[in-house]
C-alpha cells in the first residue's frame, strides 16, 4: 500500500509534521461548536502557538502564492476584529440595531460612556479565538511541497477513518459511555469524534472522494491495483453504513452526493492517465461486491440496533424548527444591516427577537445555515466576502477540471478534491454548522489549500518571489 510505503514521507520536512500534529490534536479535542468546551483550553492556545511557530518558517514566496487566500483570510479576522472594537456610547447610536444594548449599558452602568461594535462582546470574542485554528492551517499548510500536499490525504483518510471506528465502538456500548467525548451531544447515536450526528456524516462523506482520489492516485503506484480498488471499495461500503447509522436524515443526501463526487473524481483521474494501457478499468463488479459486504453489514445492524436507524423516518421537532426560523433570523439581520450583530451573536440576538409561536423548552444555539448566519452577524462585510470566494472558488475551479499530464497531475487532481470538499461543506451550511466545529474549519481549509495548489505550482515554476 502506498500509504504505508511511500518513500517521501522521511523527506517530508517540519512545516508539514507540525501540520499533522496539529490536526489529530484537532480530530481529538476539536469535535463540537460550542464555547464551552473544555478541551478549547488545550486547543486554542496550542492553535495560536502553532501560528507562531508557522510564522518562524514562513516566506514572502509562501505568501505570494496563496496571494487570494492570505487576503481573504486577513479580511475575516479585520472584520471580527472591528466587530470587538470599542466606541463611545454616543456613536452607538448610529449603528441600527443598538438601541436595547444601550439602553442596558445606560441603565447599569451610567457613567460608562464606552461600547463594543458587538452586541454580544464574549461571543465575538470567542469567534475571534476560534479563527486561529484554521489559521494555523493554512499558515502551515501555504509551505508545503506539492508531495507534502499529497501526502496530507493519507493523513485526513486515516483521520477520518479513526472517528468512523470510534463511532462503531460507541453504538457497541452504554449511551452514556465514557467513549461520548462531549457532555452535550447526540447520545447513543454514532457521533465518532464529534458532539453532533450531522457532522460526523459530513465528515464520512468527504472520506468518499476523497478515498477515490487517493485510490485513483495510489493505483498507478500499487504493485496490485485491483487489490487495492477492492479494499477501497469494502471501505465505502463500510462508510456508507456508517452514515445511515448516524441517524442523520441529512447525511443520507451528503452521501449520494459524496457518493457521486468519488466516482467523477476517480474516473476524471483514470481518463488523464498518460499512458492509457497502465489505466485501471473501472469494473462494476466492485461496485456489486461493495453492495454485497453493505446489505451484509447493514443487516447486523439492524438486527443488533435497530433504533440507531428509527430517525431516518421519525418525525422531528429540532428539524421542523431549522426551516422555520430562517425568515425570522433574516428579518433580524435586517435590522442590523450593514454593519451586522457580530460574529457569534446568533444564540443571544435569535433570544432577543424570537418570535412567540417559535418559543420551545431549548434555546436555539445556531441559525442551523451559515449562509444566513453570515449576513446576519457580519452584515455587508461578511456577505462581500463570502461573494469574493464563491467568485474565487468558481475561477480556480475551472482551472482544476481539466486533465494534467505528469507532475501537474497528481496536484490536480487535489485540487478536485477540494473542489468537492468546499461543495459539501457549502451544501451542508445550508442546513447546519459544519464548519463552525474545529475539525470541519480545519478540513474546509485543506480543502481551499488544496483548490490553489495548481495556481501556486505554476506561480512556483515562474519564480514568484
Amino acid at each position: 500500500m502506498a500509504f504505508i510505503a511511500n518513500k517521501n514521507w522521511p523527506q517530508a520536512k517540519f512545516p508539514f509534521w507540525a501540520l499533522v500534529s496539529f490536526l489529530a490534536l484537532v480530530f481529538l479535542t476539536g469535535g463540537s461548536a460550542r464555547a464551552d468546551v473544555q478541551s478549547l483550553a488545550l486547543l486554542r492556545p496550542s492553535a495560536i502557538l502553532m501560528c507562531g511557530v508557522a510564522l518562524v518558517t514562513l516566506r514572502k514566496h509562501h505568501l505570494t502564492q496563496y496571494r487570494f487566500l492570505a487576503i481573504w483570510t486577513a479580511g475575516i479576522v479585520a472584520v471580527v476584529s472591528l466587530h470587538l472594537l470599542a466606541i463611545p456610547l454616543s456613536v452607538s447610536e448610529y449603528l441600527p440595531g443598538r438601541e436595547l444594548p444601550r439602553l442596558v449599558m445606560e441603565t447599569t452602568n451610567p457613567q460608562y460612556n464606552w461600547a463594543t461594535v458587538t452586541v454580544v462582546p464574549y461571543a465575538t470574542r470567542n469567534a475571534f479565538f476560534s479563527l486561529f485554528i484554521p489559521l494555523a492551517i493554512l499558515v502551515l499548510g501555504c509551505q508545503l511541497d506539492p508531495e507534502e500536499k499529497y501526502l496530507l490525504l493519507p493523513v485526513i483518510l486515516a483521520l477520518g477513518l479513526l472517528s468512523g471506528v470510534w463511532a462503531i465502538i460507541q453504538i457497541m456500548g452504554s449511551p452514556d459511555g465514557p467513549l461520548y467525548l462531549y457532555h452535550i451531544s447526540n447520545k447513543g447515536s454514532a457521533v465518532g469524534l464529534f458532539a453532533n450526528r450531522n457532522h460526523q456524516a459530513v465528515l464520512l462523506s468527504i472520506l468518499l472522494p476523497a478515498l477515490a482520489t487517493y485510490t485513483a492516485i495510489s493505483g498507478r503506484r500499487s504493485l496490485n491495483p485491483k487489490l487495492l480498488n477492492s479494499l477501497s471499495f469494502g471501505v465505502a461500503s463500510v462508510l456508507v453504513l456508517l452514515i445511515i447509522i448516524t441517524g442523520s436524515r441529512a447525511g443520507v443526501i451528503f452521501c449520494m452526493v459524496g457518493l457521486l463526487l468519488a466516482i467523477f473524481l476517480f474516473k476524471k483521474l483514470n481518463t488523464s492517465t498518460a499512458n492509457p494501457r497502465k489505466q485501471t478499468p473501472f469494473n462494476y463488479n466492485y461496485v456489486l461486491g461493495a453492495f454485497v459486504m453493505l446489505a451484509i453489514a447493514a443487516a447486523a445492524v439492524i438486527m443488533s440496533r435497530a433504533k440507531a436507524l428509527e430517525r431516518l423516518t421519525a418525525p422531528d421537532q429540532a428539524d421542523e424548527l431549522r426551516w422555520k426560523i430562517w425568515w425570522p433570523i433574516i428579518e433580524l439581520g435586517k435590522g442590523y444591516f450593514p454593519v451586522g450583530a457580530g460574529a457569534g451573536s446568533i444564540a443571544t440576538v435569535y433570544q432577543v427577537g424570537e418570535h412567540e409561536r417559535l418559543l420551545r423548552p431549548n434555546y436555539v444555539n445556531q441559525a442551523h445555515n451559515d449562509w444566513i448566519d453570515v449576513f446576519l452577524t457580519t452584515g455587508v462585510a461578511g456577505t462581500l466576502l463570502l461573494i469574493a470566494l464563491i467568485i474565487a472558488v468558481i475561477r480556480q475551479s475551472f482551472i482544476a477540471l481539466p486533465n494534467r499530464h505528469g507532475t501537474g497531475q497528481k496536484l490536480s487532481s487535489l485540487a478536485r478534491l477540494g473542489v468537492a470538499i468546499i461543495v459539501m461543506f457549502a451544501l451542508a451550511s445550508l442546513a447546519d454548522y459544519p464548519i463552525r466545529t474545529p475539525i470541519g474549519s480545519c478540513l474546509f481549509a485543506i480543502g481551499l489549500l488544496w483548490l490553489w495548489s495548481v495556481d501556486a505550482q505554476k506561480t512556483e515554476r515562474t519564480g514568484g518571489s
